[in-house]
């Protein structure tokens, strides 16, 4: 959960691999997919500006990302 309690990032396999969503709170059924092709262990900054996760190769991305790219 997000640190102000509005977001909930959570990674799942539901789309035949594993991804990282953010959901708004309450959920509303909208969804968005965060992970570009792979993610996991999704983990908030404490002012909940960004949020990181582990992609593919175990390489650790940034949401939203500083550059067109995912920040590695």
């Amino acid at each position: 959960m997000s640190p102000d309690g509005r977001f909930l990032a959570y990674s799942s396999p539901a789309s035949g691999s594993r991804q990282v969503y953010v959901v708004p709170l309450p959920i509303d059924g909208r969804r968005w997919q965060i992970s570009p092709d792979y993610g996991r262990e999704p983990l908030w900054s404490q002012d909940g500006r960004q949020l990181f996760f582990h992609g593919q190769h175990k390489i650790l991305m940034q949401w939203p990302s500083t550059s067109a790219a995912a920040t590695r």
